[in-house]
């Protein structure tokens, strides 16, 4: 018997189709929101429907939920990145990340709160990302968004616990997937590395894992929570090198 029907934005890329995954085997009806083109060559895993909505578009986004019979979770995964730096940054790159990754959730979580309430424990889980704690070169419109959808859990959080609500962030490092190894050179693949303890990226279970947990009953008493899943990125220091030479 499943648990409730969970959302999963951008669900057609690696992240988001693991993260459907991970809820699916967790016991949820799964639903993938994504773009039209995102769908088309796509075939979701037995068991977990697909949908093409831009969750750009507000008053699509608007008919959709308000046909949804129930939802019990809604995971905002979907984000763009567009690198620049803060001096070359144009303002419909700048405009264009933050719609995605910070005034669609914003949004999404706005229309869908009536669903979330009347289902008892409702859970938003937004994907956030260490670039929204630490700065990176060239991340100016991605890491302010980030850091702002961190933000805007903690605010949700607060205001909708007391509705039954709950909001979570997990903020990946660097993972393993064919898109950023074909954005990255091995100089920079290299270099990431050199920076996480754990001396590897996240596979995208990893993540789906940390987001089915927050999304669970077990997870009934955290609220307002950003999980970084980064192997240790954020909290190293002097000295990364010399740790990861160490052996058991």
């Amino acid at each position: 018997m499943s648990k409730g029907t969970a959302i999963v934005t951008g669900g057609a890329g690696t992240l988001g189709l693991a993260i459907s995954e991970a809820l699916k085997n967790d016991g949820w009806s799964v639903i993938i929101l994504d773009r039209q083109e995102a769908l088309a060559n796509f075939q979701p895993p037995e068991g977990i429907r697909a949908d093409a909505l831009d969750i750009t578009d507000f008053e699509a986004c608007r008919a959709y939920l308000a046909k949804l019979p129930e939802l019990s979770v809604l995971v905002n995964n979907a984000g763009i990145a567009r690198l620049a730096q803060v001096r070359d940054i144009s303002l419909e790159d700048w405009r264009q990340v933050l719609e995605v990754n910070l005034t669609a959730p914003l949004v999404l979580t706005q229309l869908a709160t009536d669903l979330l309430v009347r289902s008892g424990r409702g859970a938003i889980v937004n994907i956030a990302s260490i670039a929204g704690i630490r700065a990176g070169f060239g991340r100016v419109a991605y890491g302010a968004s980030k850091a702002g959808i961190i933000q805007l859990t903690r605010q949700t959080a607060m205001e909708y616990a007391p509705l039954g609500v709950r909001c979570n962030a997990v903020a990946p490092g660097p993972v393993n997937s064919s898109l950023v190894r074909a954005k990255l050179s091995k100089e920079d693949f290299d270099e990431y590395l050199e920076d996480i303890p754990a001396n590897r990226m996240a596979e995208p279970e990893e993540v789906a894992n940390a987001v089915a947990y927050l999304a669970s009953e077990k997870a009934l008493y955290i609220t307002g929570q950003c999980l970084a899943v980064d192997g240790g990125f954020l909290s190293a220091g002097a000295g990364i090198k010399k740790a990861q030479q160490l052996k058991p």
